[in-house]
């Protein structure tokens, strides 16, 4: 205060005289400013006291100070508090600034009805002064919270997508309550294991054993329990903090979160100062920030953990295994997992197609030899319609230009809601089986033939034996082995001279 052209001993005479009409009128002015907040807003249901209470600590700055200057509780002060506990409550910067205008208009024509035309000038110079001074707090307080709230976020969004495991994502989460106030001296965080909360991260003092408390159980265990944030002025002394170091650890403010994910407590975070008996409701909303972002976090680092460690597992299963394995995403069919034996088997590198139009990659043929188009192969039909295959037998074109025969089975894996979100697929290399088979049918196939022939032979012997007719006996010979063994059938007299003479044929034709 003191510009606008008016001087300092003026000012303070009517800085005097405005302490003086607060003090004899400050219900009135209340009453008037209540009233014109409920009319900009009528959505505010708030007691009068709660509204009063916004506004009233600076009407009580004016009367206390009796218009003098300067101070320990200087007005920039109060007011910066007062809008962090209006900030704390989810209020945004302009209502605070209205309210502090509807204030100013209050005061003025409150105060102007006592006063002369001449002294209008002046009234205005002052009153502008101490609502400027609250408004220029409110602005600067909300500029600066907003700067380390997106500081806060940002710190905790590169520790989420930079760290590699949960204890590094944990040791740069204290780290960023740490930084979010200089009165922080100390944090920790807990996490929850059942019944218990176990310390996983500490930072700003030293903690050894004692490090699982039961949910209930001291400080931690009641936050875990009641699922809302805690507070300490003293936390050497206080009976809560169970564990045997915080007494010796110079501890006076603590203030501990949940950690809350989808209604669930994944843990508990506690911030410490050995400065600060109590943190600011600013640094608290920072904190709520930090605790909220932090909760999602570690939940997403847990799954991720727990997926990194069973995809690990399922890995080294796949590659025990003697058949070749394919996983695929749906619907798109994009190939996201394979074993060793696929490449055996196909006798290539792996071709890690992203969709089922590429699927083409991998020749296969059906049994009239037509080519298998990509969307009919049994894993895109799974990915795709849901379907279930049980050992479709496919021959390959493999890598080193040899054919080879398969087993395909194939079916998806849904989610809990039923929906495919992905599919597997089994293949069994059968080419070796195959040609055992088929040797083992032409095995067969000539073991007949022989023991037909033989039986034919015995039968031809037979009828010469007993021929009266020859040419007539040469012809049912010819007869005998069709169409068993052959197709046609000839039957030879060997002469004196060495030649042979056809004495009878037979054709299936026209047998």
């Amino acid at each position: 205060m003191g510009g606008n052209g008016v001087t300092s001993s003026v000012e303070a005479e009517y800085r005097h005289s405005l302490a003086q009409f607060v003090r004899d009128h400050e219900r009135e002015i209340l009453a008037t400013w209540v009233d014109s907040v409920r009319q900009i807003n009528a959505e505010e249901r708030r007691p009068t006291s709660a509204l009063i209470a916004r506004v009233s600590p600076v009407l009580r700055w004016l009367v206390d100070k009796n218009g003098a200057p300067g101070g320990p509780a200087s007005l920039d002060r109060l007011a910066g508090e007062l809008a962090a506990a209006r900030m704390a409550e989810g209020t945004d910067e302009t209502e605070i600034v209205a309210e502090w205008s509807l204030l100013r208009d209050c005061l003025l024509s409150a105060w102007a009805a006592t006063l002369g035309s001449d002294d209008w000038a002046t009234a205005m110079a002052v009153v502008h002064g101490v609502v400027d001074t609250c408004v220029m707090a409110a602005v600067e307080r909300f500029a600066r919270a907003h700067a380390r709230t997106l500081a806060a976020v940002e710190n905790v969004s590169k520790a989420t997508f930079e760290s590699t495991t949960v204890d590094e994502l944990l040791q740069r989460l204290l780290q960023t309550f740490k930084d979010a106030a200089p009165t922080v001296d100390a944090a920790v965080i807990a996490l929850c294991e059942g019944e218990n909360l176990r310390l996983h991260a500490v930072v700003g003092m030293d903690v050894t054993g004692h490090t699982t408390v039961r949910k209930g159980d001291g400080f931690i265990g009641r936050i875990a329990i009641e699922k809302r944030p805690l507070e300490s002025r003293h936390a050497a002394v206080d009976r809560l903090f169970i564990h045997p170091e915080i007494p010796t650890s110079g501890m006076r403010a603590a203030y501990g979160l949940p950690l809350v994910e989808d209604g669930s407590v994944v843990g508990v975070a506690a911030i410490g100062s050995r400065t600060a008996w109590e943190f600011t409701q600013a640094d608290r909303a920072i904190f709520d920030v930090i605790a909220r972002r932090a909760a999602s976090s570690i939940s997403y680092w847990q799954v991720r953990e727990v997926f990194d460690r069973e995809k690990a597992q399922l890995g080294v299963l796949l590659a025990q295994l003697p058949a070749g394995i394919v996983v695929a995403e749906a619907p798109s069919g994009k190939l996201t997992q394979h074993n060793v034996q696929i490449e055996l088997i196909w006798r290539r590198p792996f071709a890690a197609c992203e969709s089922v139009e590429q699927y083409g990659a991998w020749p296969g043929y059906r049994a009239d030899g037509q080519r298998i188009a990509p969307d009919e192969w049994p894993l895109a039909r799974a990915v795709r319609n849901g379907e279930t295959t049980l050992n479709e037998e496919i021959e390959i074109l493999r890598g080193d230009g040899s054919r080879g025969a398969i087993l395909v089975s194939a079916a998806p894996i849904r989610g809990p809601d039923g929906r495919i979100v992905s599919g597997v697929c089994a293949l069994t290399d059968v080419t070796h089986r195959r040609e055992i088979e088929e040797q083992l049918k032409l095995s067969v196939d000539q073991a007949h033939r022989a023991a037909t022939f033989q039986k034919i032979l015995s039968e031809a012997s037979e009828r010469l034996a007993e021929a009266v007719e020859m040419e007539a006996t040469a012809m049912s010979i010819a007869q005998l082995g069709l169409p068993e063994i052959a197709d046609t059938c000839g039957v030879y007299e060997l002469e004196d001279d060495g030649g042979l003479r056809l004495v009878g044929f037979a054709d299936v034709d026209e047998a």
